[in-house]
Formats: C-alpha cells, structure tokens, sequence
C-alpha cells in the first residue's frame, strides 16, 4: 500500500517502521503559491530537499496564497518534477480553480477550515462539495485525498469531521470519484497497515469494494502518471506495443 510521509518526517526510524507494515511511502513536500518570482526559488530548494532525500516516489501539496493568470502555469509545471500534483481544498474557489482550471492529480481535504473557519447548518454539515465539482473532477480526471490526521489532532470533532466527508462521498459515490482516505503520516503511530486502514474506513458510509479501491488509488494514480511520460505512450488510448 502507498501511503504519504511528509517530507520533514522521513527518516530511517521512520523508513524501517514502514517497511514493518508493508507500507511504501509517498515523500510528501510542499509549496505555498502566490508570487512567481517566490515560487520559482521556493521549488529550487525543494527539488534539492527531493535530490538529499532521494525516494522513491514523491508528491507535492499545492497551497495557494494568490490566484493569478500565472498561477495554474504554476502550478502544471510542477508534474514534470514529482509523480503526483495536489491541490490542498478549502474555500469554494479553490477547489473550484484546482478542478476546473489544473492538471493536479488529486484535490485533497476539500471540506478543510485552512482557510476559513466553517459553521455548519442546522440540518446539514458545510461540506463545500457540490455536484458540479464532482462531475467536474470525474470529467477532469481529478480524484479526492481525505487525510485522517483529524483523528489525533482535533479528537473533540471528530463525528462532525466524519460528518462532512460522509456527506461528500455521497457525491464521489454518485459521480465515480475515486477516493483515498489515509493519514497523511507525520509520526510513527499514523503510519498503518492496509489491513488497519480498511478498519478505518468502516467509520465511513463507503461500500466495502470503495473501501478496497481507496487502499489501491495512490498507486493506479502514480503508476498511470509514471507510464504516461513513458516512450511508449502517445496519448488516451494510444500506446505503442513493444
């Protein structure tokens, strides 16, 4: 199973705890977006973070500060250094601009308070997703990351944070999405077998075959990107056969 270790986390106490659980890891960094000229120098320093710490398999979080006409360039260029791009969610115009106008591969924690703390209704959570974004990621081929920190970091709200997710997989249910649910791992203890993450997952509304899909969708993902800047793909349902 793939699973994200944030980059500042990744060591050897933490290389040979995974390798314990059977887990390969996804060394996740991160970028704040906002001014180019800041961009640019914030990634060189990253990529010589990536070269030092030398994985296997990377990914890059995108947080945005600013939108500009520069901005989805931006944030593009970054799929030709990392085997996957993500776009961290929150306020409505951010999951909307990752969705409708990137090429991230996934949209993660749409339903997050980063930005803005969110009240909900009476009746209701404010979950942020609607069926526009959904269809708008199944067209764009965009799928969806909810991290599971929430369960040793905000404890106290933790039913009102399954709350939300539940009601946005109803959505990603009904429009296909793929979904992965894991820990985005800072310490040892988040770091799970696949075993131990399907028990998670029985806390959500998911069907045991979306249960057993989300273990498997960080790989399909990465597996599909790396054969896609492949020789021997040329595009959609075009490849060459060896």
């Amino acid at each position: 199973m793939f699973t994200f270790i944030k980059s500042d986390s990744f060591n050897e106490k933490m290389k040979l705890k995974l390798e314990e659980k059977g887990v390969i890891p996804v060394v996740l960094f991160s970028i704040e977006v906002g001014k180019s000229q800041f961009v640019k120098n914030n990634v060189e320093q990253i990529l010589i973070e990536k070269k030092r710490l030398n994985p296997k398999y990377s990914a890059i979080k995108v947080i945005l500060r600013e939108i500009n006409n520069s901005t989805a360039g931006i944030v593009n260029n970054l799929k030709r250094d990392f085997d996957l791009v993500i776009g961290f969610g929150g306020l409505n115009k951010i999951n909307r601009f990752f969705l409708e106008n990137t090429q991230v591969d996934f949209l993660l924690d749409p339903q997050n308070s980063f930005y803005l703390n969110k009240h909900d209704f009476i009746h209701h959570f404010n979950f942020i997703l609607n069926h526009v974004l959904c269809k708008m990621g199944q067209t764009r081929e965009i799928d969806f990351i909810y991290s599971l920190n929430f369960f040793d970091f905000y404890k106290h709200q933790v039913p009102k944070e399954i709350g939300r997710v539940n009601q946005n997989l109803m959505f990603h249910n009904k429009y296909k999405n793929d979904v992965y649910l894991n820990f985005i791992v800072k310490t040892i203890n988040q770091i799970k077998s696949s075993d131990e993450v399907l028990r998670i997952l029985e806390f959500f509304d998911m069907s045991t075959i979306n249960r057993k899909n989300s273990v498997d969708v960080v790989e399909k993902k990465i597996m599909r990107n790396k054969f896609k800047k492949s020789d021997n793909f040329i595009c959609d349902g075009i490849e060459k056969i060896d």
